[in-house]
């Protein structure tokens, strides 16, 4: 109580003085009103200033100098200027001596504009106020009662921030769920997770069943660098924290980083990286999305990690649907080829071997001197033998794919199983025993479709006796090789309407990522295809 007592006594020194009143009781009244007043005024939350007409600063109390950082000794007797951003000084004048003039006591001072004050410090931050204005004595008393709003504008941004990210999210799930192709699918999650932070760079990593990557997508590097980088990376270095610990990181100098690997030729250099690993609903990890240095050059922050953990979570399920619908597709597709193909084999096949018995037979029973008629049956005989190579080469096109879940060794035998049986050709092979070991799934699939489709390719046009067929691995480099002894032919040097099966394998040669390929063949000396790709360490 005394410390205000002696508090409301600096404050009465430093207030204009009263003009006399004409009673002494009436002196006593104002004293302790302005005992009271003043009192109040230094116990409040707010800022109150009071000024005069020459807009100087009569009355500044505790609240004010909480929030402007000077004390009333500083304040009092200077310009309200010292308390405004430079560029509101002039407006905020003016809007005083307009509010002195108009019949209005009272105006909240965001009618006319936000406003701002500046502390001490020259920090400048929002405020609401209130001005009201009393004539004493002749002379215009302003007092302005002001509240910093700083928090509440940080809230309010905050909440537009969230607002907006939750928005962007709804549409980045909206659209990856809006795609059954599972290639289609880790597109939209990459460039989703892209806009969702803003960042130059991202990329989208799934797991295989060894915990290899499968697929990496990315987004933000233009074709041509992307072949220029080469093969999908094989998870060491930073990208393995996520691919093997399952854990989000958020790493703002990549360069120091006890687990860089450093970047391989003609790849972007990046300085920070936000990394969310993708589970699916039953827990398992199958992938990590990463992204690389925001626009406009700030650091990862927890806000950014959490959105992205939020999206991984719609990727997680997009994912599995997208996995889900090409298993179901597949599976209908081998059913009905695996149907088809017992049909040709168990009923055409038999069926023309039928007929061609009973021509046999009707030759045997033609007088020797009906040469006509004998020689007919000889053609006919040899149409249905061409006719049953191509009813089996087409089965050999339709049932190695009903291995498509057994592995690339299986599949690569079932191919040839397939083709010693179908065909008259000779056939000798060297697959590696660890071939499944080598490459991911991603790489096993192309492989596999650019030997059937050699093969194929062989038994359509070759027209030889002897296939060869390697798969193996030497100095980290996993070779095929299929070898016919044909008619060969002239290697086109582009490749024009018509030649399907070649556009077949440059297509996914292509998609391999660091893989050679080339095809040597010349005319009546056989054809040679041989496919190299970078293997991954057992």
């Amino acid at each position: 109580m005394i410390k205000l007592r002696q508090r409301v006594t600096e404050l009465e020194k430093q207030l204009p003085q009263p003009h006399p009143l004409p009673t002494g009781q009436g002196q006593s009244t104002t004293s302790e009103s302005q005992v009271q007043l003043a009192s109040i005024v230094d116990i409040a939350n707010e800022a109150i200033i009071s000024i005069n007409e020459a807009q100087n600063i009569i009355i500044y109390n505790q609240g004010a100098e909480n929030i402007f950082g000077y004390t009333p000794a500083e304040a009092i007797g200077q310009p309200l200027d010292i308390l405004l951003p430079d560029k509101s000084v002039a407006i905020h004048r003016q809007h005083i001596t307009e509010f002195a003039n108009s019949e209005a006591n009272v105006r909240m001072m965001a009618e006319r504009q936000e406003i701002a004050g500046r502390r001490k410090d020259g920090t400048v931050f929002p405020a609401e106020a209130s001005i009201s204005k009393l004539e004493v004595d002749g002379e215009r008393i302003f007092t302005v009662v002001l509240r910093d709003i700083t928090r509440r504008k940080q809230a309010e941004k905050e909440r537009e921030r969230l607002i907006d990210e939750l928005k962007a999210l709804n549409e980045a799930a909206r659209a990856i769920n809006s795609e059954l192709s599972l290639e289609q699918v880790l597109h939209k999650i990459a460039e989703s997770a892209q806009a969702l932070v803003r960042t130059r760079f991202a990329a989208l990593g799934v797991r295989d069943s060894q915990g290899n990557f499968s697929h990496f997508i990315t987004a933000g590097i233009n074709q041509a660098d992307h072949a220029q980088i080469g093969p999908m990376p094989i998870g060491r270095g930073l990208l393995g924290l996520l691919l093997h610990e399952g854990k989000s990181v958020i790493i703002n100098d990549i360069a120091h980083h006890p687990d860089t690997v450093g970047f391989p030729n003609h790849h972007p250099v990046m300085q920070s990286l936000l990394g969310v690993p993708i589970f699916s609903s039953k827990g398992a990890l199958i992938g990590a999305l990463y992204l690389a240095d925001k626009e406009d050059g700030s650091e990862f922050v927890e806000a950014d990690q959490q959105l992205i953990e939020m999206l991984a979570y719609h990727a997680a399920i997009a994912i599995e649907n997208a996995r889900l619908y090409e298993q179901t597709q597949r599976l209908a597709i081998l059913e009905e080829q695996e149907r088809f193909a017992r049909d040709l084999h168990d009923g055409i096949i038999q069926s023309i071997y039928g007929v061609g018995l009973s021509l046999d037979s009707a030759k045997a029973a033609i007088s020797p001197t009906n040469d006509a008629a004998r020689q007919q049956i000889d053609l006919s005989l040899k149409s249905l033998a061409q006719v049953i190579t191509e009813v089996r080469n087409y089965i050999f096109d339709l049932r190695p794919q009903a291995l498509k879940d057994k592995g690339l060794y299986a599949r690569m035998h079932g191919l040839i199983k397939e083709l010693q049986i179908n065909t008259t050709f000779t056939i000798k092979s060297e697959i590696d025993l660890d071939i499944n070991s080598y490459l991911n799934e991603s790489q096993a699939s192309h492989v596999f479709h650019i030997a059937h489709e050699a093969l194929a390719n062989v038994i359509r046009h070759s027209k030889g006796r002897k296939i060869r067929l390697n798969l193996t691995r030497n100095n980290g480099l996993v070779t095929l090789l299929v070898e016919d002894d044909g008619t060969g032919f002239v290697v086109p040097t582009k490749i024009k309407h018509g030649h399907y099966g070649l556009a077949n394998m440059k297509k996914r040669v292509s998609l391999l990522g660091g893989a050679r390929f080339k095809i040597d063949s010349v005319p009546n000396q056989g054809t040679r295809v041989k496919l190299t790709l970078p293997s991954r360490e057992k």
